[in-house]
């Protein structure tokens, strides 16, 4: 039986009727489950396919992220040297 269906419906794929079907076969296989993520994937193809308005947009988690630390100034050191002509540099 698919096999004679199956050329039949590819040829007309891009048909209105043809892509209701689709979503009609999905939403039948997505009440047999127990879960909602393949009725939201069916809300999804839906909508692809047959484009509107988001009728529940989907909700994200609201993530905040913690303030970043600051680090501290960096404290460099250079000694300071006193030179003259006659005796070597040292430290001061």
């Amino acid at each position: 039986m698919i096999t004679l269906i199956r050329p039949i419906l590819f040829s007309f794929i891009n048909s209105e009727k043809v892509k209701r079907l689709v979503v009609d076969l999905l939403t039948k296989l997505a009440e047999q489950t127990d879960n909602t993520v393949d009725d939201q994937a069916v809300k999804f193809i839906e909508r692809g396919l047959f484009g509107g308005p988001w009728s529940d947009p989907p909700s994200f988690p609201s993530l905040t992220l913690p303030e970043a630390p600051t680090m501290p100034a960096p404290v460099l050191e250079v000694p300071r040297l006193s030179c003259l002509a006659i005796s070597p540099c040292s430290p001061s």
